[in-house]
């Protein structure tokens, strides 16, 4: 029987990067011995979903277009799909990747353990996991990519709830045991699909893949910053519900604002109260003690955020953003 690799982020560890990679090279990897089913990319919308009981209540991208009852029939869809694969694979390695996973409760996984286990003889888990303030900064960089509006408190207050990975980890390790677990440090640095084919005992892959072009691009201070002020002027959301009048800045992030000149890689330094310290450092000993490497490092209370906001961007920097906005909207009108 084949080994499953479940490889489920966490969020902002590159992911979406080495989906790519995998998707680029399927081929060559079938050859190889590694079934990675793009037929049902992105994971996180056909795999991560179909053990809620209820997938529109939970998963934000069903919700925008399923009903209750389609996204019901969806489920069932999907469920049946991924058993089909799993039957049909005749690979010694087959990939799931999907960041969501790592965001399941404990019951959400023993169901999972019951979906995959008669079709593998062994199931390794792959978590990569960055240093607390790079986590925040990337997860607010990506809430404002995605269209949604952050006011200085918000990006200055560190989610406690979404850096709960001790509880994942366990979680996880309670189900599976232990000896399933790979976890990996990850830094931007990081070459992320070396260390991704190591864990899967596959290192000579590392240099045959395929890359991407561009994934997940990142925009510096003043692009965010510009970005943020769009959001407030053209929320995603009125009233509880998708704004269809979001208008022009609806059809994604203009291509302007990542290449503004001078402007600097995007990053805020989050407060941190004494207890919000301890909190998160027990956080990291707990994670620290699954890694086998490089561990994370330890927080020390902060009691001041450093934030680029709209006002703070200088002067030039702020003309060469409206003037290419402007000839942006141009650009949009002409094809209208």
């Amino acid at each position: 029987m084949p080994e499953l690799i479940l490889h489920i982020g966490t969020p902002k560890t590159a992911s979406s990067y080495i989906q790519a990679c995998l998707k680029n090279s399927s081929e060559f990897l079938q050859s190889k011995g590694i079934n990675f089913p793009t037929a049902f990319l992105p994971h996180d919308y056909t795999f991560y979903p179909i053990f809620y009981d209820s997938p529109i209540e939970n998963y934000f991208a069903w919700k925008i277009h399923h009903s209750y009852h389609e996204a019901l029939q969806q489920k069932a869809h999907y469920r049946k799909l991924w058993k089909s694969a799993f039957e049909d694979n005749k690979s010694q390695t087959f990939i799931i990747s999907s960041e969501g996973l790592s965001l399941l409760g404990l019951d959400k996984i023993v169901r999972i353990k019951t979906f995959v286990e008669r079709h593998f003889r062994r199931v390794k888990i792959l978590v990569f996991f960055r240093e607390i303030e790079d986590y925040h900064s990337s997860m607010i960089h990506e809430k404002i990519k995605s269209g949604f509006y952050l006011d200085s408190q918000e990006m200055a207050t560190v989610n406690i709830a979404e850096c709960s990975f001790s509880n994942m980890l366990h979680n996880w390790a309670s189900v599976f045991n232990s000896s399933s677990l790979h976890v990996i440090k990850y830094a931007p640095t990081t070459p992320v699909l070396e260390l991704f084919f190591n864990a899967l005992g596959r290192p000579e892959l590392t240099q045959a893949v395929s890359l991407p072009d561009r994934i997940n691009e990142r925009l510096g201070e003043y692009g965010t910053a510009f970005l943020n002020c769009l959001n407030k002027r053209f929320p995603l959301f009125t009233e509880g519900k998708l704004n269809k009048n979001r208008g022009l800045h609806k059809l994604g992030v203009p291509e302007f604002l990542f290449k503004i000149p001078d402007d600097r890689p995007f990053k805020v330094y989050p407060r941190l109260s004494e207890r919000e310290t301890k909190t998160l450092n027990r956080q990291i000993q707990n994670v620290n003690s699954y890694l086998r490497d490089s561990k994370l490092s330890f927080l020390s209370p902060n009691f001041e955020s450093r934030i680029v906001t709209i006002d703070k961007v200088p002067e030039t920097a702020l003309a060469h953003l409206i003037n290419n906005y402007n000839i942006h909207l141009d650009s949009l009108l002409a094809k209208q």
